[in-house]
């Protein structure tokens, strides 16, 4: 087959391939009406293609497989010269998995993502982004074309749709959807769409009306009355029976009206609840407060075995509710008026829950600590096999994040060009699989290195040595697999152990370096433990000693831990408080523990007697995970704790003798053996004195 020097050769790889499949008379390369096989580098990565492949709209579970994101001219030049525009995604879908027969076209495909319709449709092949013989020889099918297999979807975002998307989003919601938003205390059922909204007028209190899940409820209740009186001060105004068709319930078509206290006989059903004439509560949404204790079936009370495990986390359920206010300075009790408050379904999605900190810097120092006739293999942060091989590390979070911190350590996503390298990440990483490293798709359709933008790479030819998994190639990332070897596409949000690769230092003889986090600490400190905290907080509360030359007193328990580099061990003496150390409460400053320009002494004396609890992290997002979640979200503890927290897990020494370790932002705790003389270390220098990590157990890097 003979094709011009300028086809790309993704074309002719297709073409060889399909002229197999007796297609010979659709050979050809050049432009004309089947000009679609050109111009593949054409960029993907749209709103509306967005939009498709993180759709998450709908809790319904019936909606058809997306396989792959196709690039946009796919459809567009057959439609009568029409090019397919920027708020358009053609999309190769598996229509089959569709129930419904009807349901089987490209109209019903593209109405499941939000504001978007169908523009054009077409057969697919199976494993490719190309229309059939059928659809090439004759024309596009209709949108409402029955394709019951693998179909080619231009689904389209119009602006007009968009509008009112948008406009939508701003109108607050009634007073009775906000209370709805908030919960129910009495009966559990799962709510589908917010259909209407209405405000109270003079003679008809504030409504909502949403379509329910009736067999949802565990107590078999199948009716709009047991519904609505489950949200306090709420009852039902009207009810319906709903078509089991997921597309006629996300547009609320209303369906067959019924009685309030009509069990329903299908599986979902639609509820209009308003405010109780005697309700107090629609007032009391603007006075507060708005979350009263539910009756113990939502989140039940923990149940613990023997061995303090809990027992019932599974008969808790949990909602997401995204509440708006409105800050009034006039109001004198502090209490914040709530204008809009939006339930969501409550998906367990680690790498998207806003509540991770993995990629947040509360401390944001960095630094090189190599040191004039430092072992050549050493890195600031992470490691290297040889003098000569760059250092690299690992960030966990997703790809921007991680592409964003390796660049501000002096370093980029590990870009791998040949076999040797490969082996050598191999040989460092032993066996380790699901590594995160700079292959994506910068434009949706070609590959290339973060490091090495604006140049293509030919995955199948460059990286031959490895096996490829493209079973899921619209995804826009990849990870690698030492064990295999192998790598296969990743959604570029998944938080994974991407690998930074430093920066060549310009040296042949040696490797760049990436620096290190200044890292940091937080310390809390009670009187008495037993007391102030609940009976299932105050074990082990206490996990260090005061330092000793901060010891007092002969009640005073301290130790003092000495370091022997050479064993690569720590060794402890333990002993008794002494008065001449009493003047050092007044050497012991802000400035000290790293806050430059901070003047005054930190705590006094006087607290000599008190519990510590030490928490450390040697990166920055880890001491943002102490700080903000690890004991104070999940602990709970209580007001009159007191807490302080440092950048500088280097300035540890000055305060106590040991301390707990949480390695990042995604998991407590996790610090490897590896840590433990990195804090010996790095105390020392400090200020002569070493503190010793709690739990630095882990093994590996």
């Amino acid at each position: 087959m003979q094709a011009a020097d300028s086809v790309d050769q993704t074309c002719i790889l297709y073409l060889e391939q399909q002229c197999n499949y007796d297609h010979s008379e659709l050979c050809t390369c050049g432009p004309g009406p089947n000009g679609l096989l050109q111009d593949l580098e054409t960029s993907v990565d749209t709103a509306a293609c967005l939009r498709v492949l993180q759709s998450t709209q709908s809790y319904y579970e019936d909606y058809a497989k997306t396989d792959n994101i196709c690039p946009p001219n796919t459809l567009g030049e057959i439609a009568g010269g029409s090019q397919i525009d920027g708020n358009t995604c053609v999309a190769r879908a598996s229509l089959s998995d569709y129930d419904e027969q009807e349901d089987k076209t490209c109209s019903h495909y593209c109405a499941f993502h939000k504001s978007m319709r169908c523009a054009a449709a077409a057969y697919a092949y199976s494993d490719s982004c190309y229309m059939s013989k059928a659809a090439l020889l004759t024309d596009l099918v209709t949108c409402d074309t029955v394709i019951d297999g693998d179909a080619l979807c231009a689904c389209e975002l119009p602006d007009d749709y968009l509008e009112l998307e948008e406009a939508e989003a701003a109108t607050p919601p009634s007073n009775a959807c906000i209370n709805m938003a908030l919960g129910g205390d009495d009966i559990d059922y799962t709510v589908g769409e917010y259909c209407d909204s209405a405000p109270a007028s003079t003679d008809t209190p504030s409504s909502c009306k949403v379509t329910v899940n009736a067999y949802s409820n565990a107590l078999g209740e199948r009716n709009c009355d047991s519904f609505c009186g489950s949200f306090e001060g709420m009852q039902c105004a009207a009810a319906a029976e709903v078509s089991d068709n997921w597309h006629d319930r996300r547009r609320c078509y209303s369906g067959t009206p019924i009685a309030c206290d009509a069990t329903v006989e299908v599986r979902f059903m639609m509820c209009t609840c308003q405010f109780s004439p005697d309700s107090v509560r629609a007032d009391q949404l603007y006075t507060g407060p708005v979350l009263t204790p539910n009756q113990g079936m939502k989140c039940p009370a923990y149940q613990y075995d023997a061995d303090h495990r809990q027992q019932n986390e599974n008969d808790r359920d949990y909602s997401k509710v995204t509440l708006t206010y409105e800050v009034d300075p006039g109001r004198q009790d502090g209490a914040l008026k709530v204008v809009s408050a939006k339930k969501e379904r409550d998906e367990d999605h680690s790498s998207r829950d806003s509540y991770n900190v993995n990629d947040v810097e509360v401390c944001d120092g960095l630094e090189s600590t190599i040191e004039e006739g430092d072992d050549p293999l050493k890195c600031s942060f992470g490691h290297r096999l040889r003098a000569s091989s760059p250092c690299y590390g690992k960030l966990e979070m997703n790809f921007d994040s991680a592409t964003t911190a390796c660049a501000a350590r002096g370093g980029h996503l590990l870009s791998i060009e040949t076999e040797d390298e490969f082996l050598e990440i191999s040989e460092l990483y032993v066996g380790q699989n699901n590594l995160g490293w700079g292959l994506y798709k910068a434009n949706g359709f070609d590959y290339e290195w973060a490091s090495n933008p604006g140049v293509s790479v030919d995955v199948a030819t460059e990286l031959s040595f490895l096996n490829q998994d493209w079973s899921h190639w619209k995804y826009g990332c990849t990870v690698l697999n030492l064990n295999s070897p192998s790598m296969r596409d990743n959604e570029c949000f998944n938080v994974l152990n991407y690998i930074c690769e430093a920066d060549p230092s310009g040296n042949p003889e040696q490797g760049g370096d990436l620096l290190a986090d200044e890292g940091g600490f937080c310390l809390w400190y009670l009187e008495d433990p037993d007391l102030e905290l609940p009976d299932d907080e105050s074990n082990g509360f206490r996990n260090t000693e005061i330092a000793h030359f901060l010891a007092v007193s002969e009640e005073t328990s301290t130790r003092k831990y000495f370091y022997f580099p050479e064993y690569q061990e720590a060794h402890d003496a333990s002993f008794r408080g002494h008065e001449v150390n009493r003047d050092n409460w007044d050497l012991l400053t802000y400035e000290k523990l790293g806050r430059v320009g901070e003047d005054g002494a930190f705590l006094g004396e006087e607290f000599e007697n008190y519990d510590f609890h030490c928490h450390m992290s040697p990166t920055n997002f880890g001491i943002t995970r102490i700080y903000m979640q690890q004991h104070m979200l999940e602990r709970l503890y209580p007001g009159q704790f007191k807490k302080h927290c440092f950048c500088g897990y280097k300035h540890l020494a000055h305060l106590v003798s040991r301390c707990d370790c949480t390695l990042n932002g995604v998991r407590n705790n996790n610090c490897r053996s590896e840590h433990r003389p990195l804090l010996w270390e790095a105390t020392q220098r400090e200020n002569g004195e070493v503190v010793r990590c709690n739990n630095c157990n882990n093994r590996g890097f």
